[in-house]
């Protein structure tokens, strides 16, 4: 599946409660199907990748962990959608 780096604002955020502990920028890499040009199109999969700074790490690692029910939900995408090398 051909992949795709990507720059998102996000929130974390507590399913459970609906609490927004913060907003960041993240990095995500997403699997995307090619559309008739070639250029990326339907999203397959997701999976974040790393945060800007150690707080946002951490964020990171609580979501991969699954503690309590904390999310990503993502806002809005820095910049273009491309292929990753």
């Amino acid at each position: 599946m051909p992949r795709c780096v990507v720059r998102y604002r996000a929130q974390l955020l507590h399913v459970p409660t609906g609490q927004v502990e913060a907003e960041a920028e993240i990095l995500v890499e997403e699997g995307r199907e090619p559309d008739e040009q070639g250029d990326p199109g339907r999203l397959v999969w997701r999976k974040v990748i790393e945060g800007g700074d150690l707080r946002t790490s951490a964020w990171i690692d609580k979501v991969r962990r699954g503690q309590a029910g904390w999310r990503f939900k993502l806002l809005s995408r820095i910049g273009p959608v491309t292929w990753a090398d």
